[in-house]
């Protein structure tokens, strides 16, 4: 409402006042008076009574926890004018976002009103900085927690770093700077992402065998047998999980010969190899029909990696992956040895559902020749396989309580049986893996055993017909490592 005066002649008092609203209008007319004479009405004039336009307008910041808005409150601002607004996280917090008049604006650090012709509201929201920490750990030992997490400003966060048996912490980087052998590490009130990752480095130990008295380095502690685990299964075309008594960190499994409890040329496969344990089941070849008796399979589990025995034999435990099929592909051992040792060689993978065999050829100190044989009816083009071997120098002994013995036979092994005679008698029939160390005969096969007793072990190399009815082959040499308690 607002009031205006209106001054005139006659009968207009000198003081009059009019109130109106704004914006309504108002509608008059004059008449004069001259004594008792008055004259008629003037035409209509109408008023519209506008509100003035303001001159200021207001701007309201409100800002959340861990921030501010500056200037804040409430602030007056001329019209027309431009006003600025800074947004403040405080230390180890960062803008998450900006409302102006309830519309985002993303995580800005300042806000522009330009020409200021309205009242404006203004809003932040803050929240903690978030910070990465990646953790690795080289192989034989552990960190935990292990790989990336996220951790808040300010934070602590504990780090456990686990040597397994025969090894020990070698250097812990953090950021890439060591800080020396530690089992634990703490980052303390953490600003920044970082890194931390533990390496490990093997005993040096003394260990004794029948052969000698020796220091060597030794991953395995001071009992060698506590690297590796060997056992007889029973197992037959289907999976069949088998558990290892410890837990590996990285293990190198491999498996067979199979018995000849079932008359049809087969092998063993393995597939799920984790540090506790795989699956085994027996594969015969894929003319048969699938199913098939139950049979004797060993198996030996070793950690990953290069031993030293006291005596200097030497043994290797590996794998690779391997699409060598229709020829062979050169495998390197990781280092050499003093002499050719025995291959053990198992494919521990299941990409390829057709049946497999794999064949070793010129095993020498450097390395050896590997292909995988599908049935000869199949095009060799067998898919991409995990293969696992392990090389062990030709030896026999005593590691703590195990009895073993690793040989070869002559070139002499064909599809008739072929007796192999142990050096000493074992306490007990051992677990016994073979495999052929020469391919002599190009036809597909595998070693087969029976007749296993604490004295002695009968192999034969066993020829699949998918192709012809003929199994006969010619002489090859067969690898054996025989192990008892």
């Amino acid at each position: 409402m607002n009031t205006a005066s209106l001054v005139g002649p006659g009968r207009v008092p000198p003081d009059l006042s009019i109130t109106w609203t704004w914006d309504t209008t108002y509608y008059f007319v004059v008449r004069a008076y001259v004594g008792t004479l008055e004259s008629a009405d003037s035409e209509e004039v109408s008023f519209v009574a506008r509100t003035p336009e303001p001159t200021t307008y207001t701007i309201s910041s409100v800002a959340g926890e861990h921030g501010s808005i500056s200037p804040g409150g409430t602030v007056v601002v001329p019209k027309d004018s431009d006003f600025t607004v800074t947004i403040i996280p405080e230390s180890g917090y960062h803008v998450l976002d900006v409302k102006v008049d309830g519309q985002s604006k993303g995580a800005i650090s300042s806000y522009t009103f330009s020409a200021v012709t309205a009242n404006h509201t203004i809003d932040a929201s803050f929240a903690i900085d978030t910070y990465q920490i990646a953790a690795s750990a080289g192989t034989n030992g552990s960190i935990l927690p292990l790989g990336t997490i996220s951790a808040d400003h300010g934070t602590s966060k504990d780090y456990i770093i686990s040597s397994v048996v025969g090894y020990h912490v070698a250097d812990v980087l953090v950021n890439g700077v060591s800080m020396g052998a530690i089992n634990t590490y703490t980052f303390d009130q953490i600003n920044s992402d970082s890194t931390i990752h533990a390496t490990f480095t093997a005993d040096k130990v003394a260990i004794e065998d029948n052969t000698s008295n020796k220091d060597t380095t030794n991953p395995a502690g001071t009992d060698f047998s506590k690297a590796m685990e060997f056992c007889d299964v029973q197992v037959d075309h289907t999976w069949t999980r088998v558990n290892f008594e410890r837990t590996f960190v990285t293990p190198i499994v491999v498996a067979g010969p199979i018995s000849l409890n079932g008359g049809q040329p087969a092998v063993v496969r393995i597939q799920n190899v984790d540090t506790t344990g795989f699956e085994m089941r027996i594969q015969e070849w894929d003319y048969l029909d699938g199913s098939h008796v139950t049979e004797a399979v060993s198996y030996l589990v070793m950690e990953q990696g290069n031993y030293t025995l006291a005596d200097g034999t030497k043994i290797e435990a590996a794998k690779l992956e391997t699409r060598a099929a229709d020829s062979f592909q050169q495998v390197a051992f990781n280092e050499a040895f003093n002499v050719p040792p025995i291959v053990m060689t198992t494919i521990t993978g299941f990409n390829d559902s057709n049946a497999v065999a794999g064949r070793v050829r010129q095993i020498s100190v450097d390395g050896f020749g590997y292909r995988m044989q599908e049935q000869e009816g199949n095009v060799q083009d067998h898919g991409t396989e995990n293969l696992s071997y392990i090389a062990w120098e030709p030896s026999s002994g005593a590691m703590g309580d195990t009895i073993y013995l690793v040989e070869k036979t002559i070139d002499a092994v064909k599809h008739d049986d072929y007796c192999i005679f142990f050096d000493e008698p074992f306490p007990s029939a051992p677990t016994f893996l073979a495999d052929m160390q020469t391919t002599d005969g190009g036809d597909t096969a595998n070693v087969r055993y029976a007749n296993k007793d604490e004295f002695a072990v009968d192999v034969l190399i066993d020829e699949e017909q998918s192709r012809d009815t003929e199994t006969g082959h010619t002489t090859e040499v067969v690898g054996y490592m025989a192990f008892s308690r």
